[in-house]
């Protein structure tokens, strides 16, 4: 399955949440920037693919913004061309129904706090911002990558590189462009 029909069966899922085990979201912070957005998308993709239980884990990469206020993102909308109406926003999801059902599981890209009781179900954080004093503490610290690098999409490649998987040349130019944008086309003062 290719990164674009990953988001649209991701999509199609919203409405078969039940019969999932487990439901992993992978979520980037509240500006949800193209770095924040790309990130969750591909490594939500990553998930799935990797994945040994796709029947029993569904990962869903969600944008943490509403619709309305998603759509003024236009180099978001330019980078993801087709795949752009096939995103998932923060209110097309009952996070907290998941978390009452203990079904839920949280990876943050792009930031390492939320402000809410779902701090409980974060289960890993992928992160180039300096830690703050309130930053979640996960018992697995291998979980925990925080790395002031410049973009998070970075720190992204380098788990998927890291890995067996190969990187097709459609996940190497959707995490180029955050890279090359929030690095100011890699510029030592960016």
């Amino acid at each position: 399955m290719n990164f674009s029909d990953y988001l649209v069966y991701a999509k199609s899922q919203m409405a078969n949440l039940n019969q999932f085990r487990s439901i992993c979201i992978v979520m980037g912070n509240e500006s949800c920037d193209l770095d924040s957005t790309i990130s969750a998308c591909v490594y939500a993709y990553f998930l799935h693919t990797i994945c040994s239980n796709p029947n029993e884990i569904l990962h869903l990469p969600i944008m943490n913004t509403n619709q309305n206020t998603f759509g003024l993102r236009h180099e978001i909308r330019w980078f993801l061309k087709d795949n752009f109406s096939n995103v998932i926003f923060i209110d097309d999801i009952n996070l907290n129904e998941l978390y009452d059902q203990k079904k839920l599981e949280i990876i943050l890209v792009d930031h390492h706090y939320l402000h809410s009781k779902l701090n409980e179900a974060v289960v890993e954080i992928i992160d180039h911002h300096q830690i703050k004093k309130d930053s979640i503490l996960l018992k697995d610290s291998s979980a925990i990558k925080i790395e002031l690098v410049g973009s998070c999409c970075t720190l992204v490649a380098e788990k998927i590189l890291a890995s067996n998987y190969k990187m097709t040349a459609q996940i190497a130019y959707l995490l180029t462009g955050p890279i090359i944008f929030d690095t100011v086309n890699f510029s030592s003062s960016a």
